[in-house]
This record gives structure tokens, C-alpha cells and sequence, in this order.
């Protein structure tokens, strides 16, 4: 079932997910919860309507706002927990190729491993929370001043999520409600900092 908002919205449009032959739904980096009821959003329109799925990263949507011009691209959200969700791209001819998977890691330790992929290549640097990594002093230390800036962004994405699943659907790299992937990265908060005992059935 759709959501009341989604309804609303579609409604109000004129928009009839029946009536379209693929379905975007942006996944990867974001907070648990939110993917979680969003993948359950995507998965359910798609087994309703018979629809496939593109699955579109969101650490590419950030990547793919860059205005630069360098061989590589660092992209990066904030996860709280003193990291971020991020993901490091080599500029091709039309689109972004991404190196190694998307990560959860401290902002330095992010840092270091990009530069020891690129070596002496330029990288450009985006996020719409520049300030998880220039706020760090290995940010200073490790580019020496003046530092390159960090490409600061809007985090509303969805017009570059569209622009990427159109893409993907043209490409006809489509999945399904049964092969689609949550992309979970990490345990929750809740998961995590939980202080009570499992209790294990004999």
C-alpha cells in the first residue's frame, strides 16, 4: 500500500504508477529508518503494478552534482557517529564509475584512503555536509592550506535520482521487488548502543 503522502501527491498530479513502465527509488546512504519505510514504498508499487525498479545510489546523485572538472570524485554524507556514508568515483566520458563499494567511515580515515587511491590526481570533493570532513584537522594537514574546498550541496536530490533512474531504465538496468536490495550498511543506533542481554531459548 502506498503511502497517504505519496497518494496525495500522485493524486493531486494526475500521476497513475499504473500507467508507468518502470519505477525509480533512490537507495544507499541514508538513515536507517528512512530507507527501511522508502525501500518499503518502492518494493510495494513495484509487486502492486507489476513494475521493475531502478535502483539509483544516492552517494552517485551527491557525486553526480559536482561542477568540477577533476579525474575523480569524493562524495559523502553525513551518518552521524562521527562518519559518513561515502563512496569515491573516476570521471568516464558521460557518467561517474565508482571505485570499491560505498562505505561507512570516520571523515580522516575517508580522506586517507582517497588520496591513497588517486595518488597525485585531483579529486573534487562534494556533499551537501561539507563540514563532516573540512571540520577535522587532517583535512588542513593532509591538503595544506589554502585547502581545495568542499562542493557544498542541497540535500533535496530527487531530480538527480530521476535524471539517473531514467538512465538506468534506458540502459534497461532494471531489478524487481524480489531482487531489490535495502542496501543496509550498518546496525542501528538502537541495535547498537542496546544495554540489555540477549536471551537465548534452550
Amino acid at each position: 500500500m502506498a503511502s497517504p503522502s505519496y497518494q496525495s501527491r500522485s493524486s493531486a498530479s494526475g500521476l497513475n504508477p499504473s500507467r508507468c513502465r518502470a519505477l525509480r527509488r533512490g537507495r544507499g546512504a541514508r538513515l536507517l529508518h528512512r530507507r527501511a519505510r522508502r525501500t518499503y514504498y518502492g518494493k510495494a508499487w513495484s509487486e502492486v503494478y507489476s513494475r521493475p525498479i531502478a535502483a539509483v545510489s544516492r552517494l552517485e546523485a551527491v557525486a553526480s552534482e559536482s561542477t568540477g572538472s577533476a579525474p575523480y570524485v569524493a562524495a559523502f554524507i553525513d551518518a552521524r557517529r562521527n562518519q559518513v556514508f561515502a563512496a569515491l568515483y573516476r570521471r568516464q566520458a558521460t557518467t561517474l564509475e565508482r571505485l570499491d563499494e560505498e562505505m561507512v567511515i570516520a571523515p580522516d580515515k575517508f580522506l586517507d584512503w582517497c588520496l591513497d587511491q588517486t595518488g597525485s590526481e585531483r579529486i573534487d570533493w562534494v556533499s551537501p555536509d561539507a563540514e563532516c570532513l573540512t571540520q577535522t584537522q587532517e583535512w588542513s594537514s593532509h591538503l595544506g592550506q589554502p585547502s581545495p574546498g568542499v562542493q557544498g550541496i542541497s540535500p533535496l536530490l530527487a531530480l538527480r535520482i530521476g535524471q539517473i533512474g531514467y538512465r538506468l531504465a534506458q540502459q534497461g538496468r532494471l531489478t524487481d521487488a524480489l531482487s531489490l536490495d535495502a542496501n543496509y550498511v550498518r546496525r542501528s543506533d538502537a541495535e547498537l548502543f542496546w544495554k540489555g542481554a540477549p536471551h537465548h531459548v534452550k
